[in-house]
């Protein structure tokens, strides 16, 4: 390979790495893992059709994937359907579609992927009727106490601890938060926080709370 062949093949790769990084932050800031964003694309995006076996997946990824992965994994979209020859229906095909738990600002557009929506914050949000928020319920009580909230004030040198005594309130009570993870067993769940910080916020330690509860039991 020639000077030139070197510096077009360096280019190409880092320009790959930008997209893939930017992509990762995007679907992360919608409350997506990137593993959620890989399988979702490779699904939807298959050549000829909308479903793919386990296999196909992990050839597609270039990773080990598994049924049980996929279940965990494709999460907040619509049921993807996924060939798996270990566990075939009537008609051949199984359908994956465990439904976890994603976060949205209450002030963005509802969407028909939102599924149950949740309203997780301790105080209604500023400047929202309730008349006009398509919600199903507003659990105040999952929310972190006065006391906590107050600590915290948003303050992102203050998210690790933050994160730390907003999870121990949650073992705590987990009556405040058990309802949430029964509708994830029946259909998608967005959680509703009115927070400016997209990243440092309740919201954001709930779901991943919440989705690691699921997983223990998956």
């Amino acid at each position: 390979m020639s000077k030139a062949d070197f510096e077009t093949l360096a280019h190409f790769r880092y320009q790959l790495r930008r997209f893939l990084r930017f992509s990762e932050e995007v679907t992360r800031r919608k409350g997506v893992t990137p593993l959620q964003y890989l399988l979702m694309l490779q699904i939807k995006g298959f050549p000829g059709r909308e479903w793919s076996t386990v296999g196909e997946l992990a050839e597609r990824c270039r990773r080990s994937i598994t049924g049980s992965c996929c279940c965990r994994s494709l999460s907040t979209y619509d049921r993807a359907q996924v060939r798996n020859p270990a566990n075939m229906s009537a008609n051949g095909f199984v359908w994956i579609g465990v439904n976890m738990i994603k976060i949205k600002r209450v002030y963005d557009k509802p969407a028909r992927t939102d599924g149950y929506r949740v309203l997780v914050d301790r105080l209604w949000p500023r400047g929202v009727a309730r008349a006009s928020l398509p919600l199903g319920t507003w659990l105040k009580e999952a929310a972190p106490s006065d006391e906590l909230r107050r600590w915290f004030k948003h303050d992102p040198a203050r998210w690790p601890e933050f994160q730390r005594r907003y999870r121990l309130e949650l073992e705590a009570h987990p009556d405040s938060w058990a309802s949430i993870l029964v509708g994830a067993r029946r259909g998608n769940v967005t959680l509703l926080y009115s927070a400016h910080d997209v990243e440092h916020n309740n919201a954001v330690v709930l779901r991943d709370f919440l989705n690691a509860k699921l997983k223990e039991v998956s």
